[in-house]
């Protein structure tokens, strides 16, 4: 799981994501005047709360990240255990093959067993 949350580190940091990062609302509204403030203040206020989703969006969705990122790693272990079994399955049956034809070549005759 801590690889898992390392990639979601990286992935989260990247250059691009510190490039485009949004300001946050009382960024914006701290270089307002008190006219402006008052003039948008409704605007703000549905601005603030749309804010506050988003951030509980993003943890949301962050979780989740983690969460697909877990089960892809299970699911490709997974995979890894049953193709190991697989090749086992083979060389079992492929042994199996094997002491069958050994076993109807001792039940020939010796009299229908032709020698070169």
């Amino acid at each position: 799981m801590e690889k898992n949350k390392s990639v979601i580190y990286l992935l989260m940091n990247t250059s691009f994501f510190k490039e485009h990062q949004l300001k946050k609302i009382q960024d914006i509204v701290k270089t307002l005047t008190e006219k402006e403030k008052e003039m948008h203040r409704e605007l703000i206020e549905e601005c603030l709360e749309r804010e506050a989703s988003c951030l509980e969006l993003e943890k949301s969705l962050q979780d989740n990240i983690e969460k697909l990122s877990a089960i892809t790693v299970k699911m490709l272990m997974d995979i890894d255990e049953f193709y190991k079994i697989s090749l086992e399955l083979k060389e079992s049956c492929q042994n199996a093959k094997d002491d069958m034809l050994k076993d109807s070549i001792a039940l020939i005759p010796d009299e229908k067993f032709y020698r070169a």
